[in-house]
């Protein structure tokens, strides 16, 4: 017999499609493995972030916390001289809109008194 005619013979044809369909499997499941890994990957990879995220978060929080109670701590004599200061400046702008209404007469009066005729 001739390899020829040993290609022709149905059996033969039968485990080379056979093999073909094997290998098309194992290309498949290959991928699919390959694929799986990717996504295992992936959802390790969001969680690695999210905590980490959250652990950054933590400590910002922690950080902010430490601000404001050393600027509480440190503010007791702050707000004193805030208000004391504000107080101040809001003396000297009465003070200044009183001289400068006794310095002129107020339009209204003026008006006033010319409208009534």
């Amino acid at each position: 017999m001739c390899s020829s005619d040993l290609s022709h013979i149905p059996l033969v044809q039968y485990f080379r499609y056979a093999k073909t369909e094997i290998w098309q499997r194992e290309r498949e499941h290959e991928k699919a493995s390959v694929a799986r890994e990717r996504f295992e990957f992936r959802n390790l990879r969001i969680e690695r972030d999210k905590q980490e995220r959250e652990a950054m978060l933590a400590q910002k929080r922690a950080q902010l916390a430490a601000q404001k109670s050393d600027a509480a701590a440190g503010s007791d004599t702050a707000p004193d001289d805030k208000q004391r200061a504000i107080a101040e400046a809001m003396a000297r702008a009465k003070a200044r809109k009183e001289a400068l209404q006794l310095e002129k007469p107020s339009p209204k009066s003026a008006d006033a008194g010319e409208g009534g005729e």
